[in-house]
């Protein structure tokens, strides 16, 4: 009521107020319907909206199931990969193990297989000395008949000998015929009387013979009937004034049907010349006679003697051997057995193979129809070979390749004895020591340097195998630290602890860019090297430290040293193993040394560190006062430092004016293992 009657009085005093009033009230009342259009727009825009966004949820939901399915599926699919990595490790496994067991029966097999190889060896051994030994059972026998019957041939040429002599000289001189003495000749059933091959055998009996032969008084020099020996008749003549006369003056000399025995003289003869033919005839035929029994027994004699030789090997016309050597051996072979030249040429052909077989099918026959002819045209296509050129060309080509120093030198010292036979002393020292050093690998090379002059080949080739030696003992060892620094789980706490540790809690300094430490190291053991700074313990870190908790979080290992003590600002206490796998044996060698001297120094101020960046040397030391830890790297040309160490020391000297103010300089970003963001640090020269 009294807004009403306020309202009255205003258009009682004010008549243009009311009009204002009215004109105001269908504004706003414009303003309300427009209003109301705009909700209506806004409602609508909004359910429109919604609808949208229900169907991008929709959408969403959608592509969410979608995507779960996918993972789903991809899970499956994961999973079906493990258990194809699970059956290929079993396989793998399986594999390894019948891997395992053939090589076992490969070894059994092969033992076995050697054992049965020696045997059959030695039964194959023992069986050729049996044949060896029959074979010289038959070779003696066969001897001892040769010898016999040599014995008997020589026996029977000697009395022929001497039958012929006796016959030449008891020939009458006075020219009277005399009564020949009857001599006891006995005449072999199977040696003929005339033109064969063996004559009479003379000796002290009777005349033996198939039929009887008589000689009958009459006409001097007439022999009568004609004599025949084992159904072979020979016409007998008159004799006389040869070396062979049977017939005497007034005397007959007869051989009747029964056996006669005379031995009133030896000296007779078996006369079986042919009508016609005089004494010399038959001397020509008892001396070709003696020369052929001769020569038999010098044939046997030779065959004798080849067989008593060993066999001539076969000749390839390949290897070192040489083919004269080899025509000598056989030439002398051939000499001894007594060969002609269609036996040597059959035997040579024989005794070819491989190369030289096919060597000598190429020849034109009619240089294989000619012996000579034929050895010397395999003498020009198989001429000799210069070995020691070869063997000097050898020696020079020798390179290290996969041997040993050792294996090389023994290898280059065989080489030269065989391929420089005639050098000794210093010409051979000199020849191998540059010849060593050539041959030897470029890294080996290096680290031994150019040879003195003074230097023998013995010496070189010694310092070479230490070399050697100590750089496969650095290998091994290594190899066996690599095995031992294989990664570990460990606490996901502790080693986020032991990562920010250098930086976030104890304003550490980060590595320096020449750091050998590898950022995935893990550590060597557990624990090994960590010292708490709660407690001053060692084997576990201040987050998990039962004394800290027990007296709050201001421990006394904690509180800032002001003023540390300067000889305790640069001892070590220990250090973990930090080799790095890349670099040189030499390089490692020369580390192992350094951190071997560290190692020989204690003290419980500098720690090591090992966590997600590797293991680092962390060290106390007072910058203006601030007792902080710092890592220990000797190599480093510059100091990095977190921007709250660099306010919270250096404060005093920027607001004193004695430092420009250069902390405005651009920081750098260090990023952890994970690819977190770990801290900031500002990066530059030192401050004093």
């Amino acid at each position: 009521m009294e807004g009403g009657n306020q309202t009255d009085t205003v258009d009682a005093a004010d008549p243009h107020a009311s009009d204002d009033v009215q004109e105001l009230r269908e504004k706003l009342q414009m303003a309300q319907e427009e209003l109301e259009i705009v909700r209506a727009r806004l409602a609508q825009q909004l359910e429109q909206e919604q609808l949208a966004a229900a169907g991008e949820a929709a959408a969403l939901a959608e592509q969410l199931k979608r995507a779960q399915q996918t993972a789903e599926a991809a899970s499956l699919e994961g999973a079906e990969q493990r258990r194809r990595a699970e059956d290929a490790a079993s396989q793998l496994d399986q594999l390894a193990r019948e891997n395992e067991e053939l090589q076992r029966r490969v070894f059994e097999t092969e033992e076995t297989a050697r054992t049965e190889v020696e045997a059959t060896r030695m039964r194959l051994e023992l069986e050729r000395l049996r044949q060896l030994e029959e074979v010289r059972r038959q070779f003696d026998k066969e001897r001892d008949r040769y010898q016999r019957e040599h014995d008997q041939d020589a026996t029977l040429i000697a009395d022929l000998r001497t039958l012929l002599h006796d016959s030449t000289t008891r020939r009458p001189t006075d020219g009277t015929e005399r009564e020949l003495p009857a001599s006891s000749v006995s005449v072999p059933a199977s040696a003929p009387l005339h033109g064969g091959v063996e004559p009479c055998e003379p000796t002290e009996g009777s005349w033996v013979g198939n039929r009887s032969v008589s000689f009958t008084a009459g006409t001097p020099g007439v022999l009568d009937p004609p004599v025949t020996q084992a159904d072979h008749t020979v016409d007998t003549s008159t004799l006389t004034g040869g070396p062979l006369s049977l017939v005497g003056v007034g005397g007959v000399a007869s051989a009747t049907d029964h056996n006669v025995a005379d031995s009133a003289g030896r000296n007779s003869s078996c006369s079986s010349s042919s009508s016609g033919t005089g004494d010399g005839e038959l001397i020509q035929q008892l001396t070709q006679l003696v020369q052929t029994q001769t020569a038999m027994v010098a044939a046997q004699t030779r065959a004798m003697s080849a067989q008593s030789l060993p066999p001539i090997p076969t000749y390839s016309g390949e290897g070192e051997e040489g083919f004269e050597r080899w025509i000598d051996q056989f030439e002398e072979r051939a000499r001894l057995a007594g060969w002609t030249d269609d036996l040597r040429s059959y035997h040579l052909k024989m005794r070819l193979s491989k190369n030289a077989f096919q060597t000598y099918r190429l020849l034109p026959e009619e240089v294989k129809a000619n012996y000579s002819a034929t050895v010397s045209a395999l003498k020009s296509k198989f001429k000799p070979i210069d070995i020691e050129e070869l063997r000097g060309m050898e020696f020079h080509q020798v390179v290290q390749k996969g041997q040993s120093i050792e294996q090389l030198g023994l290898e280059l010292q065989k080489l030269a004895k065989r391929a420089f036979p005639c050098l000794s002393g210093k010409d051979l020292d000199r020849l191998l020591k540059g010849r060593f050093f050539q041959a030897l690998l470029p890294k080996w090379q290096r680290k031994l340097g150019a040879p003195k002059v003074e230097e023998s080949f013995d010496e070189l080739f010694n310092r070479a195998r230490v070399s050697e030696r100590r750089e496969q003992q650095y290998s091994d060892l290594a190899e066996e630290r690599k095995i031992k620094d294989k990664p570990r789980k460990t606490d996901t706490d502790t080693s986020r602890e032991r990562g920010s540790g250098s930086s976030s809690k104890t304003g550490t300094g980060a590595l320096s860019p020449n750091n050998d430490s590898s950022s995935d190291k893990p550590p060597r053991k557990q624990g090994q090297g960590i010292q708490c700074r709660a407690c001053g313990r060692y084997g576990h870190i201040a987050r998990n430290c039962l004394q800290r908790k027990r007296q709050g979080p201001e421990a006394p290992g904690r509180q800032e040293s002001i003023n540390p003590k300067p000889q305790d600002s640069l001892q070590v206490h220990s250090v973990s193993d930090c080799t790095d796998k890349e670099l040189e044996q030499e390089l490692s060698r020369r580390r192992l040394d350094k951190e071997q001297k560290l190692a020989d120094v204690t003290s419980p101020v500098v720690n090591v560190v090992t966590g997600a960046i590797g293991s680092v040397y962390q060290l106390d030391v007072s910058v203006e006062g601030l007792a902080v830890s710092a890592i220990v790297d000797t190599g480093s040309q510059s100091t990095i430092i977190s921007r709250a160490l660099l306010h919270k020391v250096f404060a005093h000297i920027r607001n004193s004016g004695k430092v420009p103010p250069r902390l405005q300089e651009p920081c750098t970003k260090f990023r952890g293992k994970g690819g977190k963001p770990h801290t900031n640090y500002c990066t530059g020269p030192t401050y004093p």
